[in-house]
């Protein structure tokens, strides 16, 4: 497999054969929750959308729910099987595709989403989009990088790649932060877009 980068977006494309998401993946971010690094990301991704946005969202690609439960009028939607009955008990789950939110959260999901294309054009004008992905300077950062993930990650960005290839779907970016970095993640920047 090789990596597409193209130096005039600032991103680059795997074409990958994903990794099965399951009980055991589940384990690992429930495990990652109890941690103190884990009660600061909740709440530092709560503070960050609440600048901007307090309604109904929903949350793409959920760990083990962590957020979702924390944040009220928050759903989850995941294709981990485990995630989706975590989700079910508690009345929260919400398939991606069926519906419309105002507002969306990807904490460590967007670049595991093979067709961007499909869902963003799909998305109505003043959606709000809130994600927390890895950013890279180039295409040697990725390779040696702890995000370069052949068996998960689709997607690799620059800052300014994330932006145009926001922009391009009609998401403008309204503010960016490094408060995972702050709290001790490596490259893990935040970024709110709206739909225009």
């Amino acid at each position: 497999m090789n990596l597409l980068w193209d130096v005039n977006k600032q991103f680059g494309f795997l074409d990958i054969i994903p990794r099965e998401y399951d009980e055991e993946y589940f384990k690992k971010y429930e495990q990652y929750a109890k941690t103190e690094l884990g009660r600061q990301l909740t709440e530092g991704r709560i503070a960050f959308i609440d600048r901007h946005y307090t309604g109904k969202l929903l949350d793409v690609g959920v760990g083990c729910g962590q957020f979702v439960k924390a944040r009220e009028n928050t759903f989850g939607y995941d294709i981990n099987k485990a995630a989706i009955e975590e989700l079910k008990k508690i009345d929260k789950y919400i398939n991606l595709y069926d519906s419309v939110f105002p507002a969306y959260s990807f904490f460590d999901s967007f670049e595991h989403i093979k067709d961007l294309s499909s869902l963003l054009n799909a998305m109505p004008s003043k959606t709000k989009l809130f994600i927390s992905i890895p950013i890279f300077n180039d295409m040697a950062h990725v390779l040696r990088s702890k995000h370069f993930r052949p068996d998960e990650h689709y997607w690799y960005f620059t800052t300014q790649g994330l932006i145009k290839c926001m922009l391009d779907y009609g998401f403008i970016c309204i503010d960016i932060d490094n408060f995972e970095i702050r709290a001790g993640r490596e490259d893990i920047w935040s970024f709110a877009f709206e739909k225009r």
